[in-house]
């Protein structure tokens, strides 16, 4: 396995890659650390390698092999994992995303490894993203399919909070469960962005139900900082912005009669939500961890609209050495 990065290699993978590498793993498959830069820095170099128990090159790799592996193993800058055979064949280009995704239930690493696994948890995606990265405790919430706030915000604590207090005062009352990912934030992003690399990486096309939610829910959060979530199980209710589920929160005296019951709440959400809501005249949607090709059709996944989205291209810089 040929761990190719650059020098800002993330602690994360070598730490999720040091979880996988056991004895066991080691009878099958060995790692070996290509490190590519175009500016040598032996001190990072250094400090990067004395956290591997692995295989690595002496310093970056010359600039011929740089080339060879951007040219066929597509390397923008993203860690990636290369599998190779005994006989020096590749068997997967690209496995860092399986692995950050299913740690050592991805071996062998093959694609096909991968869409088995993908297919196990694909009908409630959700709870991979959940169980992954915030709480296991909610697998009961799942199972039952009860009803589930999530929601999350960088910045807009004074909305969070809003949401908090009236979700408090009515879970007793209609039996639901809400979490706030708060501290999880960060590492439920990243588990999010990899979902949506590896669907990327099997299904070009973009278009299925699947990876429209995915991706809808990872743009909530980039252009609003903050997203919020609604399901009943595995069936997502709603997927929407913070600002538009607090609205309709705050607003529950509109909607939350004599009539309201644990079993028909839901329902009463949904249909406010729909009657209050208006969907936005444009959308536009980014794509996390573009190593590869871009996508040749993603479908507008804002409410029932469908149609193809136009393809326009961004280069982002956000001015942040660290």
């Amino acid at each position: 396995m040929l761990l190719i990065s650059d020098l800002t290699l993330l602690d994360d993978d070598i730490f999720t890659l040091n979880s996988i590498y056991t004895v066991e793993f080691q009878t099958y498959y060995e790692i070996m650390w290509v490190p590519i830069a175009d500016v040598k820095d032996d001190e990072q170099f250094q400090k990067k390698r004395s956290k591997m128990p692995w295989y690595s090159s002496k310093s970056v790799v010359s600039k011929a092999a740089a080339r060879f592996i951007k040219k066929y193993w597509p390397f923008k800058q993203q860690t990636k994992v290369v599998v190779l055979n005994q006989e020096g064949e590749v068997v997967n280009k690209d496995a860092m995303t399986m692995i950050r995704l299913w740690r050592a239930e991805a071996f062998p690493f093959t694609p096909e490894r991968g869409c088995e696994l993908w297919d196990k948890h694909s009908s409630n995606w959700l709870k991979l993203l959940v169980e992954t990265t915030v709480s296991q405790s909610m697998s009961q919430s799942w199972e039952t399919k009860q009803l589930i706030f999530l929601y999350c915000s960088a910045e807009d604590s004074k909305t969070v909070e809003q949401i908090d207090d009236v979700l408090k005062s009515k879970c007793d009352t209609f039996k639901f469960t809400y979490s706030n990912v708060k501290t999880k934030r960060k590492q439920f992003l990243s588990c999010l962005k990899n979902c949506i690399s590896w669907k990327m990486q099997v299904n070009k096309g973009m278009t299925d139900s699947q990876t429209l939610q995915l991706l809808e829910l990872y743009n909530r959060y980039k252009q609003q900082s903050g997203f919020a979530i609604v399901t009943r199980g595995s069936s997502v209710l709603v997927n929407t912005s913070l600002s538009d589920l607090c609205k309709v929160l705050s607003e529950h005296t509109q909607w939350i009669t004599k009539k309201t019951t644990r079993d028909n709440f839901d329902t009463h959400f949904q249909e406010y939500y729909k009657k209050v809501i208006v969907m936005p005249k444009y959308s536009h949607f980014s794509i996390p961890i573009m190593d590869g090709d871009i996508p040749e059709c993603i479908k507008c996944p804002i409410g029932d609209c469908g149609r193809d989205m136009e393809i326009i291209v961004t280069f982002k810089c956000c001015h942040d050495k660290h």
